[in-house]
């Protein structure tokens, strides 16, 4: 399996913060970055590329590459020479490290996940299932949404657009990382962005016009904790997401 950590938002560095990176705020005493990492463990095994794609700047004055090496030594760290046009020209820049055809896992690192399940593969387990996002209730427009059948199936997804009220994580699982890579030029060529920024969640609609199938599986009883910057205060109140 691929996985595909992106850490370059113009808005989550330094520069937009005026101190620290979004991804070294502390929760409960441990960085979000340091949580990220401990998630990454959890799911991969020795025989995974893992990828974690960096603000450049960030990167290297406040040591995050070290933090990730230290933690995960066979991880990849790729520093951005530029911020990025948003999380998916972010996860693109991993494209040298990509094994085509096995799965590529993506993973948002501005929330806490606490309610994935420990064998993410399970979910894409059908042959007929191409792509998988874990949801949670939600209509907060600073999110990614899905519209779905009852039973799950994806009809559409939108980019900080509430189009109903199931909320994608940032986490997204697709059967190949060669269809992923194909379907997310496509989203580039055609421009469908927002507000100047490419993001992962509309890479799900080029597939369903392809034909594929796309699901949502839920995360509904622990859904993730989102930091967005002005909101670490109100974060801190929050119970400790173990």
């Amino acid at each position: 399996m691929n996985l595909v950590v992106p850490m370059a938002s113009p808005r989550e560095s330094s520069r937009a913060t005026g101190g620290l990176p979004l991804y070294l705020h502390s929760f409960h005493g441990t960085t979000l970055l340091e949580y990220t990492i401990a998630l990454v463990r959890r799911l991969t095994t020795e025989k995974d590329r893992v990828v974690f794609v960096m603000d450049g700047t960030d990167c290297d004055e406040y040591r995050m590459r070290q933090m990730v090496e230290v933690s995960l030594p066979d991880a990849s760290v790729v520093a951005t020479p530029a911020p990025t046009q948003g999380a998916l020209c972010t996860v693109l820049l991993a494209v040298d490290h990509l094994e085509g055809d096995q799965p590529l896992l993506i993973v948002g690192a501005n929330a806490i996940h606490r309610g994935l399940p420990a064998s993410l593969a399970d979910a894409i387990a059908d042959d007929h299932t191409d792509a998988v996002t874990w949801v949670f209730r939600s209509v907060n427009p600073r999110l990614s949404f899905v519209r779905t059948t009852d039973d799950g199936r994806v009809l559409e997804a939108s980019e900080k657009d509430p189009i109903s009220d199931i909320a994608t994580s940032g986490v997204f699982l697709f059967r190949r990382a060669r269809t992923f890579l194909d379907a997310a030029f496509a989203v580039i060529r055609n421009e469908w962005h927002t507000k100047g920024s490419y993001f992962v969640a509309p890479v799900l609609n080029e597939l369903i016009v392809r034909g594929s199938t796309v699901r949502a599986a839920s995360m509904m009883s622990r859904p993730p904790i989102f930091f967005h910057g002005d909101e670490r205060a109100l974060a801190l109140r929050q119970p400790s997401p173990t």
